[in-house]
């Protein structure tokens, strides 16, 4: 596979379609520093992992459930 990826580059080194190479990322090194809360309390991790979760994966189904149980007619 890396073979592939190797011939790839050395055929095609320049952008496809325009695009820019650019990686990314955050050079600070530590695992975490760039999520937007804190990991150094497990509890709180725990509470806003839950709620992105229930938020992430509840909503939808409320709101499909909503649609299917309104009531409707056909007049």
């Amino acid at each position: 596979m890396l073979n592939i990826t190797k011939n790839f580059l050395r055929i095609y080194p320049k952008p496809i379609l325009g695009q820019n190479y650019v990686i990314r990322h955050y050079k600070g090194g530590v695992p975490g520093c760039n999520l937007p809360f804190k990991l150094d309390k497990p509890y709180r991790f725990t509470v806003f992992y839950l709620v992105a979760g229930v938020i992430g994966f509840g909503a939808p189904w409320l709101v499909v459930m909503h649609q299917m149980l309104r009531p409707y007619d056909y007049e």
